[in-house]
Order: C-alpha cells, then structure tokens, then sequence
C-alpha cells in the first residue's frame, strides 16, 4: 500500500498518461501538462497525501522487509 504514496509512481504515470494521449493522436500541449501536474503533484504533496514518512527509501524504491534480508 505504500506504492500509493509515492511521488515518483504519480509522476511516471503522468508520464505514460502523456504518452498514450499522444499515441492517439491528441493535441497535448506538453508544457502545460508538465506545468499541472507539477501544480497536482505539488499539492498533494504539500497536504502530506503522497508522502511517506515511514519508508527509508525514496521515488521508486521499496523498502526491504526484515524477513528478505
């Protein structure tokens, strides 16, 4: 469930949310669709929703569960 509070796991799926967009052929103008979800990503961060202060690692890793070491 910490994969939800993930700021890089929102930022890749803008990402490939962009790319779909264009493979389909709709006009998206790239820098404003950067600037907004910047702006989204900004405030969800801000109001504590996508950050987790319980993990060690950051962006795309995964913290290691004592039972895997």
């Amino acid at each position: 469930m910490n994969r939800w509070r993930n700021y890089g796991m929102y930022a890749s799926l803008a990402a490939l949310l962009l790319v779909v967009l264009q493979a389909f052929d709709v006009k998206v103008d790239v820098d404003l669709f950067n600037k907004i979800v910047a702006l989204v990503l900004g405030v969800l961060a801000a109001a504590g929703i996508i950050s987790n202060p319980t993990t060690q690692n950051t962006w795309f890793g995964d913290d290691k569960k004592e039972d895997e070491q």
